[in-house]
């Protein structure tokens, strides 16, 4: 029971930064559409290990599953600090190059700092910092 929660509160935790993290790497025409995938695969994954439950539940495969998710989680943990850090939030810390390097990083070596002005103060609020 303990673990259920602790997953849980884990579970509900990675879909908020996941889904702002991507908002804020994700290039403005598809910002929805990669919001929306990632809602649907949250979706997806749910009905897949509800239904994957029901045909064990009597059934000593049941660990695979718990097996499976622990190598996802290992997976994941080892694989985050790989992760670029969010343009949105190095501009609002006034780290401008910075953010310029990560977006060219992330939409590549042809993109132009000019074409992220409008977009980036568009972003970030009146007091500039963007949250």
């Amino acid at each position: 029971l303990v673990g259920r929660f602790i997953t849980g509160i884990g579970s509900g935790v990675a879909t908020v930064v996941c889904s702002t993290y991507l908002n804020e790497v994700s290039p403005d025409h598809l910002r929805g559409a990669v919001g929306t995938l990632l809602q649907l695969m949250i979706t997806i994954a749910i009905v897949v290990s509800t239904l994957l439950g029901k045909i064990w539940v009597n059934d000593p495969l049941w660990r695979i599953g718990c097996a499976v998710s622990g190598v996802m989680c290992i997976i994941q943990l080892s694989l985050c600090c790989t992760l670029l850090e969010s343009p949105k939030w190095l501009m609002a810390e006034k780290r401008r190059d910075e953010a310029i390097k990560v977006l060219k990083k992330l939409r590549g070596l042809n993109y132009s700092s000019k074409s992220m002005d409008i977009p980036m103060k568009q972003t970030l609020d009146d007091d500039g910092t963007g949250y």
